[in-house]
């Protein structure tokens, strides 16, 4: 790990100095870490693909074990690539509690730290916590009852996600683990936010809604993009330059990257 935000050092209970450094692999639990390791090596091979997102179990600096959702890429031209980890496990506790529903799980639904909505059958919602309040910049009041779709949507989003929304409840399609899309906010901003959806059914296996837990990643986002543009300035100054650039591995003492001129220079 080369590089990590505030989130993560907040997500992992480690200070950046900490991580900066680590093997990936130590916040892996065994049940996950092969699978991991296959798709980190197929992703650095021609041809391969493995999925971009998907759910693992996170361990802390405590020792806990956190559900997450990991979106990966790799950056162009390089070994190297950006992930991000969004953590669910409220989502799951949300979802067990909503069984049982009453006064324990509207606190617990407030205490949660990520957005958490649901949605009937007509695209309403009927809950909704205060971060998701917070987020939206409405009271509660003046969400509850209204249409998820054509309230809370940019217009150009909103057809799209609905036919989503309707074929999740007719089993046409099975509900992703992992879906982004903007919001609108009271002011009238639009805040990109990453879903993880879930059916939620009565007593007699029927579909009722669905429960979504979203996580604002507006500014991760915002930051892959400028990392790419610097990465582009990058490339072109490393590939442009009349001076030899070579690059090791202070871990494996491997030379890692050379520039045309070193390659030039070296023969190689």
């Amino acid at each position: 790990i080369s590089v990590v935000n505030r989130e993560f050092e907040e997500l992992s209970g480690y200070s950046k100095e900490e991580v900066e450094g680590k093997k990936w692999t130590c916040f892996v639990t065994e049940t996950c870490l092969e699978q991991m390791q296959r798709y980190h090596e197929a992703r650095r091979k021609m041809g391969k693909k493995p999925p971009k997102h998907y759910s693992f179990e996170f361990i802390n600096k405590l020792g806990q074990i956190r559900k997450a959702l990991l979106t990966i890429e790799m950056i162009p031209g390089t070994k190297q690539s950006v992930a991000s980890i969004l953590d669910i496990t409220e989502h799951k506790k949300a979802e067990k509690l909503l069984k049982s529903a009453g006064e324990t799980f509207q606190t617990y639904f407030d205490l949660a730290q990520v957005m958490l909505l649901t949605i009937n059958l007509e695209g309403n919602i009927t809950h909704i916590n205060k971060k998701g309040c917070q987020v939206l910049g409405y009271a509660p009041e003046e969400i509850v009852g209204k249409n998820w779709f054509n309230n809370f949507l940019p217009k150009r989003f909103r057809t799209k996600t609905k036919a989503y929304f309707t074929k999740m409840l007719t089993g046409k399609i099975d509900p992703v683990e992992y879906h982004e899309n903007p919001i609108l906010t009271k002011n009238g901003k639009q805040r990109l936010i990453v879903w993880h959806n879930t059916l939620l059914r009565d007593e007699h296996g029927n579909v009722t809604g669905t429960l979504s837990s979203g996580e604002d990643i507006t500014e991760i986002r915002n930051t892959e993009k400028r990392l790419r543009k610097s990465e582009d300035r990058f490339k072109a100054i490393f590939n442009g330059s009349s001076d030899g650039i070579l690059g090791a591995d202070l871990v494996t003492k491997k030379f890692v990257f050379a520039n045309p001129t070193m390659c030039n220079l070296t023969g190689y």
